[in-house]
């Protein structure tokens, strides 16, 4: 059976034209994260952020977390109690309340509030570009 060929061009065309897809798939994905997540301080919800594809790179992504977000994962899989201990000999103190804890208190975890995956699966259920 001979080898199938595409043409020069084939490629380029293929990327071209999946380019709308992409971005309709980020701008949904995005959204639902938005609408999904929850605040506290709002941190969370600002450093969600999107990457458009580019000219000849039809990829894009939709980006959460970061400087002042970076508990993003303790938000979407939860935590499990823990310990946490001051950097120096100093106790830890909640800077909002002024109240003083010690130099090491126990964290009794967090549960999960996914607000990332549903916002994928959903996606991928509406059918927006998702196998």
């Amino acid at each position: 059976m001979p080898a199938a060929r595409l043409e020069p061009t084939a490629i380029v065309r293929i990327e071209a034209a999946s380019v709308p897809t992409v971005r309709r798939l980020i701008v949904a994905i995005a959204a639902d994260m938005r609408a999904g997540v929850p605040v506290d301080n709002g941190d969370l919800l600002r450093s969600i952020h999107e990457e458009y594809p580019k000219a000849g790179r039809p990829v894009g992504r939709v980006h959460v977390g970061g400087p002042g977000a970076d508990h993003w994962a303790s938000v979407e899989y939860g935590s499990q109690p823990h310990e946490i201990r001051s950097h120096g000999p100093w106790p830890l103190r909640n800077r909002k309340t002024g109240q003083v804890f010690g130099r090491r208190v126990w964290h009794p975890g967090t549960p999960a509030q996914p607000f990332a995956r549903p916002a994928i699966y959903r996606a991928r259920a509406l059918g927006l570009g998702m196998p």
